[in-house]
């Protein structure tokens, strides 16, 4: 039985010494630490098992009962072989078909301390379920090894029941009939025990790829069936699942978060626009919360950062980039702002993130630039800037534009909140000035000098020196003579 133990390859050199044979004994495994699944970060490792808990079974007659686990894909062929899934318990042995319980002997009620470890498939569909086969061993023979006799099965759907932590109990079937699971073979199964549930087991999911928690596993469902248009196209119980997702607790929106904010940008990007706009709105929810959440207090959470700079892709080119979609929609609640439209308090929230989706547009446009001049360019030559497109570059613009307009109008107020707004847009068009053509970039650079042209506020001032700062910092930022010496201008 496996103990429970910090995640780590345990070494484990054992000299057993004697005066006829020195022999060292050189063994490894590895222990799952349970302690992983109630963290408050987010999985970065894969892990996808199932472990099972055999805990009773309870007959009228004694028996001399031992249990068989398996995993199997579907119902229709009783004779086909199980899935390689059940982990030995010895070192070093690749995965088994099946997985035994000790023999609890002599005994109508039959008490099990075994636990079985179950890779689980990636993908699961309805039918792949565990079949537990029930066997007696006639202790009484005078052979010196008794054949184990099948006295019943009990089949358990992991679609409906891995993510259950409470006791469960099941009837035992005499004998396997094709489709055992389906309500039409049901009907011609017979049952011990008149029926009853006689089979009594626990489980505990341990996994990456299977949120316990209903409401993620609801979102990643309908996300499923709309990506593969399975459901219709409006998309209404998608919507929903995205509204559920504010009240999803703290520890399982921290654990899957990765894949949460995957699927809200695949949304965000091309989604359509009722879902576009209830995802973005979802997404400011979750990252205002994991902000909030901080235990360092720090600007910028160390999980967002880190979603930024290692987890984000952009789907690996596999979609259209995020970049397009994630302006239009914040542009578009922007707008909605700068004309005295009502957008809530979520605005605020979208301000105080501004750096995180700043830095989403950034990496997306440079991954893609990367994609584009990966396999044409030269070796040794630099990556060519890349040109945005006039719908995508207004689109900026406007959003820019109306940031700008934040940074202006509550500087005035002395907030905190516009100081971090201008030090993120200045360190967007740094960041751009090594992606984007260099003249798409000093119109956003003209558009925030015209913005702050004849203001005289002295905190005004000191949020046009620090962008200025931020922005010839960069290298392609040099001071160039103009055509009378007196005259000095700043270009790339």
């Amino acid at each position: 039985m496996w103990m429970e133990l910090p995640v780590q390859l345990l070494h484990l050199e054992i000299s057993f010494t004697n005066s006829l044979i020195p022999m060292l004994i050189n063994s490894q495994f590895q222990a799952f630490d349970f302690r992983t699944t109630t963290r408050n970060e987010p999985f970065l490792q894969l892990f996808h098992c199932l472990y099972v808990y055999p805990l009773s079974v309870s007959l009228s007659r004694k028996r001399n009962l031992f249990v068989r686990v398996e995993l199997r894909k579907d119902d229709t062929d009783v004779r086909r072989q199980p899935l390689e899934a059940m982990y030995p318990r010895e070192p070093g042995v690749s995965l088994q078909k099946w997985a035994h319980t000790q023999v609890a002997v002599g005994t109508r009620v039959a008490y099990y301390h075994d636990e079985v470890k179950v890779s689980l498939p990636a993908i699961w569909t309805p039918l792949h379920h565990l079949l537990f086969t029930f066997f007696h061993v006639d202790l009484q023979t005078k052979l010196e090894a008794p054949k184990p006799v099948v006295i019943g099965y009990a089949a358990l759907p992991l679609s409906t029941h891995a993510q259950l932590r409470s006791e469960i109990s099941l009837p035992i079937m005499k004998e396997l009939v094709p489709h055992y699971l389906q309500d039409s073979g049901k009907e011609r199964l017979d049952y011990l025990e008149d029926g009853k549930t006689a089979f009594k087991l626990r489980l505990r999911l341990c996994s990456s790829l299977y949120p316990v928690n209903e409401r993620i596993r609801d979102f990643f469902l309908e996300y499923d069936r709309h990506t593969l248009r399975t459901s219709p196209p409006w998309g209404s119980e998608l919507l929903e699942a995205i509204n559920s997702l504010k009240n999803v607790d703290s520890t399982a929106l921290l654990q899957f978060l990765h894949p949460v904010l995957n699927m809200l940008l695949h949304l965000i990007g091309n989604g359509g626009e009722t879902l576009q706009v209830a995802a973005f709105r979802a997404m400011v929810n979750i990252l205002t919360r994991v902000q909030q959440e901080s235990v360092d207090d720090a600007e910028r959470n160390r999980f967002l950062v880190n979603y930024v700079d290692y987890a984000f892709d952009d789907f690996g080119g596999r979609q259209p980039p995020v970049y397009p979609g994630l302006s239009t929609v914040w542009g578009s609640l922007a707008r909605s702002k700068a004309k005295g439209y009502r957008v809530g308090p979520v605005y605020d929230d979208v301000l105080a993130m501004a750096w995180f989706f700043l830095e989403l547009v950034v990496k997306s446009m440079a991954l893609e630039q990367t994609r584009l001049f990966y396999h044409s360019l030269p070796l040794g030559e630099d990556v060519p800037p890349m040109q945005l497109r006039d719908g995508v570059f207004r689109c900026i613009m406007q959003l820019y534009d109306c940031l700008l307009t934040e940074v202006h109008e509550r500087c005035k107020k002395g907030l905190s909140l516009a100081k971090r707004l201008n030090s993120s847009l200045a360190f967007f068009c740094y960041d751009l000035l090594s992606i984007i053509e260099p003249r798409q970039v000093f119109e956003l650079v003209s558009l925030y000098l015209d913005k702050f042209s004849g203001v005289c506020q002295s905190v005004l001032h000191d949020c046009k020196l620090i962008f200025l700062q931020i922005i010839c910092d960069h290298d392609l930022y040099v001071e160039m003579p103009g055509r009378d010496p007196s005259d000095r201008y700043f270009n790339n």
